[in-house]
């Protein structure tokens, strides 16, 4: 409910759209830096409450677990978007929770079984199946630059929402943070539990993001500035409460920013005011 209150309201900076629930209806044998006290399966009464608050943009489940279907369709009946994520589902599962509405992947690659020749995974469905929008953290860190080439080969380029997973030590300088409750330390461009020593999301920013992509992909992608536009326009399209952002046209929130060549960031603009400007 605090999230829902924001949506809407000035903030000075990156407005508030809603809230992207990544778990705790997830699988726990892919649980990567979510703390497993809180992982469970749906349940119909505390889901309902969950989506009545307006807040939620997006939910990351295992559509594995036939507990979580009542959510998918529930969810998608919210306008809200559902994603499979820290998942073991099969193919013929994914297919079963996209005949109920789901359409992506979350940070596709890390926290789901791997593609193998003779047992597709939870990967190579989110290759091979073209109703799924995948997402990819460009870090080459969580995912190697040629296994990168491979989804920017399989997907159409609107099939793919480049993304940051950042954590609050993006922009920060090393040392010791925390994400869900659970220690992590930020060291060496990485995050990682101080537990374990699982990534705990990124440091990553948008503008290395599509760089990275850009040089992973090659000749195979649109030009830089296509690219950038592109990946805009996915992730906006991928909700379906935003059907004002992303593009340059008519009716649209004029959220902007200016970018070089080299990805250096030189002005932002949120509803037509700008928030940042780089020193000269």
């Amino acid at each position: 409910r605090y999230v829902a209150a924001l949506i809407g309201q000035p903030t000075g900076g990156a407005a508030v759209l809603g809230a992207h629930v990544e778990g705790p209806y997830i699988n726990a044998a892919l649980i990567g830096a979510q703390n497993p006290a809180y992982v469970r399966r749906a349940d119909p009464v505390e889901t309902r409450d969950l989506l009545d608050t307006g807040a939620v943009a997006r939910i990351t489940l295992a559509p594995e677990f036939p507990e979580n279907h009542g959510l998918i369709a529930d969810a998608v009946a919210a306008g809200v978007a559902v994603s499979a994520g820290h998942t073991a589902a099969t193919v013929d599962e994914l297919q079963a929770a996209i005949r109920l509405g789901l359409r992506h992947t979350t940070h596709t690659f890390n926290a789901m079984t791997p593609l193998h020749h003779r047992i597709v995974g939870t990967v190579g469905a989110a290759l091979a199946l073209d109703e799924l929008t995948c997402e990819l953290i460009a870090d080459t860190i969580h995912v190697h630059p040629l296994i990168m080439k491979v989804l920017l080969r399989a997907k159409a380029p609107e099939n793919v929402i480049l993304i940051t997973d950042a954590m609050a030590g993006a922009g920060m300088p090393d040392g010791a943070y925390t994400l869900g409750g659970l220690a992590v330390t930020v060291a060496d461009r990485q995050a990682r539990l101080t537990q374990g020593g699982s990534l705990a999301g990124s440091l990553l920013t948008m503008d290395q993001s599509v760089l990275h992509a850009h040089a992973a992909g090659g000749s195979r992608l649109p030009t830089l500035a296509a690219l950038w536009a592109q990946n805009s326009a996915n992730a906006a399209h991928a909700h379906t409460a935003t059907r004002n952002k992303g593009r340059i046209a008519p009716g649209c929130d004029a959220d902007l920013a200016l970018i070089d060549a080299a990805g250096t960031v030189h002005w932002t603009l949120v509803g037509g005011e700008v928030v940042y400007r780089a020193a000269d």
